[in-house]
């Protein structure tokens, strides 16, 4: 599997989306209403792109079964307890909170999800991304080329503009981290 631009790029925007498509089924079977779980305007949970990105990189050699699981379960629970912190500086709240959960570090992650991590990060370097690059490659190449970066384009601009949005929202309202 050659890791490139283009496929990394088609690992992320594909894994964003899967991510947001999760996270949002999961909260809106819990609140009974839909609820978009994205940081961005756009279908995408930028997370769990750049989670799948970076195991595709990390473990491109493909480590023994155990250290697979143990290296895309520390990957992503240090990933995402990086993304927690950040968010909740910038957002000036907590996007997730797993305090009630056995085994977690200051809420921001936990065992329980760093199992199911390492159980699906091994999933998408195993069998994931071989599919979704086989996939591409029945596209011509100047179509996978030109979606690419249409995609990257998009999903570049919605995130930069959930940063405005946010950043100007903050701004604008001073006593907010007061209120949280």
């Amino acid at each position: 599997m050659e890791l490139n631009f283009y496929s990394l790029s088609v690992l992320y925007l594909v894994y964003s989306f899967l991510g947001w498509v999760g996270e949002t089924v999961v909260a809106t079977v819990k609140g009974r209403r839909f609820a978009n779980r994205g940081v961005a305007s756009g279908p995408f949970c930028f997370i769990y792109g750049f989670t799948a990105v970076l195991l595709a990189i990390s473990f491109a050699d493909r480590p023994s079964p155990l250290l697979l699981f143990l290296g895309c379960a520390i990957d992503a629970t240090v990933v995402e307890w990086l993304t927690a912190k950040l968010l909740e500086r910038v957002d000036r709240r907590r996007w997730w909170d797993y305090s009630d959960k056995k085994f977690n570090l200051d809420g921001y992650v936990c065992l329980q999800y760093s199992v199911l991590w390492g159980l699906l990060g091994m999933a998408s370097v195993l069998w994931g991304n071989v599919l979704l690059l086989r996939l591409c490659a029945l596209l011509p190449g100047w179509l996978l080329h030109i979606g690419v970066w249409a995609a990257m384009t998009l999903a570049v601009l919605d995130q930069l503009g959930a940063a405005l949005a946010v950043n100007r929202y903050a701004a604008s309202h001073p006593r907010l981290e007061q209120l949280n």
